[in-house]
């Protein structure tokens, strides 16, 4: 029971193949616009909102809206990269949230340009339009030290990792109409080297850019600062060991607000309340059985989403009848953890945790389902009907991909109910 369950929980939770089918896209894309910079701005500006004390902003394309973060005067130009990544987001909708593009691309753009490999793996959610956070969070193009240790800071940044990630300044240029400068930091804006600390040497020591390229004051602020200063001139005389920082860096700028293991702590810590004092298992259990088991393994359409969250689609089915009780149950719950937790995997983490405090085995799980949609309801008809015989049990299962033994082990959940 524990593995099949396991294994239903996960429905809809394809990761491997739509990696290696975005990356795929992502390579074309890049070879064909030369856009890495601006996908790797959108992917910072985007973790870059993070407050580590509040655990508020982070990685979860909040700009895909139309009003809040995309209107940031430091999100100038931004909606270019979005336009450019939309067709890929629209082959892999369903299967990958748009934060996880939008991140990906930035890493597989950092590697395009001849950058370090950066550590990656999925995991964000995307927000919901009323989660923007305040304007003012990304750095200012004249802030000094102090205010760079500011804005990195409130993340949770090191000064080493400050330096690190300005060197993404290697590739990229300034324009006049979106941020009223204008320039390329290096000879090369599409190769991904220690240059821009080589050349913010050479600037900071002349008192000018060359002709055609600039240095913003916050990167000259690196030079006035004697321990930022001194990391300069480590990874200018050491790309390996920029490299090496900055696909640390990036790889946790890329993670903020993926927080995991805290709040499944606690939300396992207010499930097991819950059912404690409601002895609500098994309709628990239901609520995600009946979301996970729209899964059609042929199309990929379906699965454990949280689909019913809507008012309208799978909420209103009739095998679903009840389970708003299930679903007003894990509200509070859903509020507590809201911006760290998605729906679908405290739907999900509910009924492991209802399955093990009911005596039952402890169930392998791990979070990263995303939220569905309105609009991607299945159709009425994949659960198994109470009349049905051998032949529909087959097929219902069978269209999720189940075998004869896991649909008699997973129908060992009526065990309990």
């Amino acid at each position: 029971f524990a593995a099949a369950f396991s294994k239903l929980q996960e429905f809809g939770m394809e990761t491997t193949g739509v990696q290696d089918l975005a990356r795929k896209l992502l390579k074309e894309l890049l070879a064909e616009k030369k856009c890495g910079p601006i996908l790797i701005r959108l992917s910072w500006h985007d973790a870059g909102t993070w407050n580590a004390s509040d655990k508020t902003g982070g990685a979860h394309a909040c700009m895909r809206h139309q009003t809040g973060e995309a209107g940031f005067a430091a999100n100038n130009g931004l909606d270019i990269a979005r336009g450019l990544l939309q067709p890929i987001c629209d082959q892999v909708k369903g299967k990958m949230t748009v934060a996880d593009l939008w991140s990906l691309a930035a890493v597989v753009a950092v590697e395009s340009m001849g950058g370090p490999v950066v550590p990656w793996r999925p995991g964000r959610r995307d927000a919901e339009p009323g989660e923007a956070v305040a304007e003012g969070r990304h750095p200012k193009a004249e802030g000094d030290a102090v205010h760079l240790r500011e804005i990195f800071g409130r993340m949770g940044c090191t000064d080493k990792e400050i330096v690190a990630l300005s060197g993404a300044h290697s590739v990229g240029r300034c324009r006049k109409e979106r941020s009223g400068y204008d320039g390329a930091w290096t000879d090369d804006p599409q190769k991904f080297d220690n240059s821009y600390f080589k050349k913010l040497i050479e600037v900071h020591q002349a008192g000018k850019a060359a002709e055609g390229q600039l240095m913003l004051p916050s990167d000259l602020a690196l030079m006035d600062d004697p321990v930022f200063a001194a990391q300069v001139r480590i990874y200018a005389e050491s790309e390996e060991t920029f490299r090496a920082d900055f696909a640390a860096a990036f790889s946790k700028l890329q993670e903020f607000g993926m927080e995991t293991t805290g709040v499944q702590d606690l939300a396992r810590k207010l499930l097991k309340e819950l059912l404690a004092e409601k002895k609500c298992g098994p309709i628990l259990i239901r609520l995600s059985w009946h979301d996970a088991g729209t899964w059609n393994a042929s199309d990929k359409t379906g699965g454990a989403h949280a689909c019913m969250r809507h008012q309208t689609g799978e909420a209103g089915f009739a095998a679903n009848n009840g389970l708003d009780i299930a679903r007003g149950l894990l509200q509070p719950i859903c509020d507590q953890v809201k911006g760290k937790m998605t729906v679908a995997d405290l739907w999900s983490l509910a009924a492991v945790v209802a399955v093990e405090s009911m005596g039952g085995p402890v169930v392998p799980w791990r979070p990263g389902r995303r939220d569905a949609e309105p609009g991607e309801a299945v159709a009425e008809g994949r659960h198994p009907k109470a009349e049905g015989d051998a032949v529909h049990l087959r097929e219902i299962f069978g269209r999720m991909g189940c075998t004869d033994k896991e649909i008699v082990a997973l129908s060992g959940a009526h065990s309990v109910g």
